[in-house]
């Protein structure tokens, strides 16, 4: 019976995980394929660019909310807590290779912040605090995501969480990572195609207008 719950747990996380709120809101609000436009990432930094930012805080509210929500759930149901982090694990892969939008999702950053409040509310708290400064002063999103996720395992430390924790912070700081690496050739691609068709789109405005001869243009 408990492979049964185990399972189902599982297979539900992943599965939250998997609503791609990004490429469903940006439908709804605007009309667009959050895939075709910005960097392709079907995630709230994208959103945020690309279709507004009230859209963009939205969808980072509901992917970070997925984490925390399932992580919350699979306590409440008793789960040892190797299984709780499994599940964590499993609503994150869920978002960054959705079956709904053919294992195409997210770079894993607002569930993976979800998951990790839901497991260490304080230290967790601390590193969103972190980036918040380093991006409020740096403009950059990688870089300060980078240095709030690095402040995590401190944060753990000066605590006093398990090593065991400190370990599931890296882990899931490197998924989100190798996602990173893996969409880095999608986003080029779609950059490459953007500037191809303003190229386009400009060629076209500048061509010269072709009259009949004889013909005088007014």
């Amino acid at each position: 019976m408990i492979v049964v719950v185990l399972t189902v747990v599982l297979i539900a996380a992943f599965l939250l995980g998997a609503v791609p709120w990004a490429y469903i809101l940006s439908r709804a609000m605007a009309g667009v394929d959050i895939r075709t436009v910005g960097d392709g990432n079907v995630g709230a930094r994208n959103t945020f660019k690309q279709i507004g930012h009230w859209s963009g805080l939205v969808v980072g509210v509901l992917d970070f909310t997925k984490g925390t929500a399932i992580v919350l759930f699979a306590r409440q149901v008793g789960l040892g807590e190797v299984w709780v982090l499994a599940v964590g694990m499993a609503v994150v892969a869920g978002h960054d290779w959705s079956p709904f939008l053919h294992f195409r999702g997210g770079q894993g950053f607002a569930p993976t912040a979800g998951v990790l409040l839901a497991l260490m509310p304080l230290e967790t708290l601390a590193g969103v605090a972190v980036a918040g400064m380093v991006l409020a002063v740096s403009r950059h999103w990688n870089f300060s995501q980078t240095l709030g996720f690095a402040f995590l395992p401190v944060a753990a430390l000066w605590s006093g969480d398990p090593i065991s924790m400190m370990g599931y912070m890296v882990a899931m700081f490197a998924v989100v990572s190798v996602k990173k690496f893996v969409d880095m050739p999608l986003a080029r691609r779609s950059a490459a195609r953007r500037q191809a068709l303003l190229d386009a789109s400009e060629a076209l405005d500048m061509e010269p207008e072709v009259t009949a001869p004889g013909v005088e243009v007014r």
